[in-house]
């Protein structure tokens, strides 16, 4: 059961506020309309709680409308989590019958493969990594992402190339089913949800150590699965901490020269604050400082793939997208360095000056770590 109303006091402050936040959401600039707004979409979900508005898909439709990034909690005088309610109404709307057609192929992929993407993403792992690196019995395992093996495939495969530079031999890379299942909560699908963390925190939990490719994956794993009773939290990693250690006591990565904006994802930064191993790691390798963009380095801007927003608002992630290119364009770097594949797959297609596109913290790193020539023993 989904007690919407345990969110009462926060559903009636933004009702009642005058929109400080208004200029800070990514949706609603993409969608330009009033209702999309943090202040509209929490107040549409008071008005069909409290049954003044009729509970229909047309008007919940704009509560889907969140990409769940939290800049409008960094605005908010209150500190209201907007992106958290929203999901938890997203979920008792579908506890009421009321779910966004979008989200039809988001359940049948899950139910077919054990993830988001439509295609065969074990074969995908398969074809990429030597068999040996599926070993079930691992201590330590990998989770590539979805959305990483999805769209570039070869972050999967660069990330076990800088194991075998470091001399780490001791990490297995999990199937592509699992994986945290973090598009069905952000989308609501509570009982999906349930079902897929059981199946995967069943194996995980056998693990000393889960590292993280996608931040969203590595937040699901440290804040979601506990309430649930999975305590995955003390053992979940991104792949920036894990491989921090090993970097630092090695040396002699080759530098960089190239200016660079650095995206980042909202939620290794702003929901857990855990970006000082990539942002250590970068400034091992690039000369200078980043160059800021968007808001400020406290208000990191989303590339529109976040949560379960593609597969409701595929035509308002696209302009998230556009809008964030706008502003790395403003800063006039020579390069996009994403902290995760997700990020980067998100903004691929986009160029800068000398036709350069988006490239990850790991892939700079493996060339980092191969352009030096030094192995661990």
């Amino acid at each position: 059961m989904i007690y919407i109303d345990k969110y009462e006091k926060a559903l009636e402050y933004c009702t009642a506020c005058p929109k400080l936040c208004h200029f800070a959401c990514p949706a609603s600039h993409a969608a330009a309309r009033e209702a999309v707004t943090p202040w509209g979409k929490m107040s549409i979900l008071n008005l069909l709680r409290k049954g003044r508005l009729e509970l229909t898909f047309e008007n919940a439709e704009p509560i889907h409308n969140c990409l769940a990034c939290g800049l409008c909690t960094v605005f908010c005088e209150h500190h209201i989590d907007v992106g958290l309610i929203l999901t938890e109404g997203r979920a008792w709307l579908e506890s009421q019958g009321i779910t966004h057609p979008g989200y039809a192929e988001l359940k049948e992929n899950f139910a077919a493969r054990g993830h988001a993407a439509r295609s065969d993403l074990d074969t995908v792992l398969r074809t990429s990594l030597k068999d040996e690196l599926f070993n079930a019995e691992a201590e330590v395992v990998f989770i590539p992402g979805t959305r990483a093996l999805a769209e570039r495939p070869q972050e999967v495969v660069a990330v076990f190339r800088i194991f075998e530079i470091l001399g780490i031999d001791f990490v297995a890379c999990a199937p592509a089913s699992l994986c945290s299942g973090h598009e069905l909560w952000r989308a609501g699908l509570s009982e999906n949800f349930k079902a897929h963390a059981s199946a995967a925190a069943s194996k995980l939990l056998e693990k000393r150590l889960v590292i993280c490719a996608d931040s969203e994956d590595l937040f699901c794993f440290d804040q979601v699965y506990p309430q649930l009773g999975y305590p995955l939290a003390e053992r979940s990693r991104h792949i920036s901490e894990f491989l921090l250690p090993y970097l630092e006591n090695r040396g002699g990565l080759k530098r960089c020269d190239l200016s660079r904006v650095e995206q980042e994802s909202s939620y290794l930064t702003r929901h857990l604050g855990r970006a000082s191993a990539s942002r250590r790691i970068l400034a091992m390798i690039f000369n200078g400082e980043a160059k800021e963009s968007g808001y400020d380095a406290a208000a990191v801007y989303p590339c529109g793939n976040e949560a379960a927003f593609a597969f409701a608002c595929p035509e308002n992630a696209r302009g998230v997208a556009d809008e964030r290119m706008r502003q790395i364009r403003l800063a006039a770097a020579e390069s996009i360095v994403a902290t995760d594949a997700a990020s980067a797959a998100a903004l691929d297609g986009f160029k800068l000056s000398g036709e350069t596109g988006p490239q990850t913290l790991i892939e700079i790193l493996y060339r980092s770590l191969e352009d030096s020539d030094v192995r661990q023993p």
